[in-house]
């Protein structure tokens, strides 16, 4: 099913969700082989079209805002440290982290050129108990192994260490999957199957499902936080949602992205 949904743009990949029965969690069936991940990366891709997927011309274009309003919420948790960006790409959040202060290394299993204080290396390789703060940047929407990887990165944590995590919120696609549910059994709409562009991600988490992996992984309990949006995805629905984060004392979670930050036990 998946051998041709390797396209030019990410927003093409469209895959299949599932829900579990059980847990509810929401992840693409079937998972993409390591092969297909190889090719997809391999890819020239962009959401532009312009080809610079993933570049450091790309984390410019598209994060350095949001990673600002990531550092200002690590900031009110932690005030510096050693720091490990997991997944770090082109490395800009790292330049960053070291700019506001931290301690800051990035790690990828995807070599990168050029980029400074970074090592080529699985969060499997970090030194136990060594980093006051460990960040993933749309990483655990990747690794089909979510909770050993969350594990393995509360493990290089010191005690009382910082876990920051941003990730797509599915709260919202997921109510309105309900509600064509209920539509579609109602024989009011079509019968349609689950999918998503969802750019390679295995993994669809909720504020939810995202709290109970982060206890499941040994992590105290979650706060939730806000960052800007993708400046295309900022309009009235997004304002909209924010206002409602913020009425309800973050209780009512479905903006986008989703973002907690946990410790890990003293």
């Amino acid at each position: 099913m998946l051998e041709n949904q390797c396209y030019s743009f990410a927003a093409l990949d469209v895959m299949a969700v599932v829900e579990c029965r059980v847990c509810r969690f929401l992840f693409t069936d079937p998972i993409p082989s390591a092969a297909w991940f190889e090719r997809y990366r391999d890819l020239n891709r962009s959401w532009g079209g312009d080809g610079s997927w993933m570049t450091r011309h790309w984390q410019d274009e598209h994060e350095r805002e949001r990673f600002v309003d990531g550092l200002a919420v690590l900031r009110t948790h932690a005030a510096g440290g050693k720091l490990v960006d997991v997944g770090c790409g082109p490395g800009l959040f790292v330049e960053m982290a070291r700019g506001a202060g931290f301690d800051a290394i990035g790690i990828d299993t995807y070599p990168q050129k050029g980029v400074r204080h970074f090592e080529c290396a699985a969060v499997s390789d970090l030194p136990e108990g060594s980093f006051d703060v460990l960040t993933l940047w749309c990483v655990v929407a990747h690794d089909a192994d979510f909770l050993t990887l969350l594990r393995r990165c509360q493990r290089a944590l010191k005690p009382g260490g910082l876990i920051l995590i941003e990730t797509p919120n599915m709260t919202l696609w997921r109510w309105a999957r309900s509600v064509r549910i209920v539509l579609e059994r109602a024989g009011l709409r079509p019968v349609s199957r689950d999918s998503l562009g969802v750019y390679g991600h295995i993994n669809h988490f909720t504020g939810g499902s995202l709290r109970a992996a982060l206890r499941e992984a040994g992590f105290e309990t979650p706060t939730f936080h806000m960052i800007r949006n993708h400046r295309g995805a900022r309009n009235v629905i997004d304002r909209l949602k924010r206002a409602l984060f913020r009425l309800s004392r973050t209780r009512v979670n479905v903006v986008f992205p989703l973002v907690a930050a946990a410790r890990k036990p003293a």
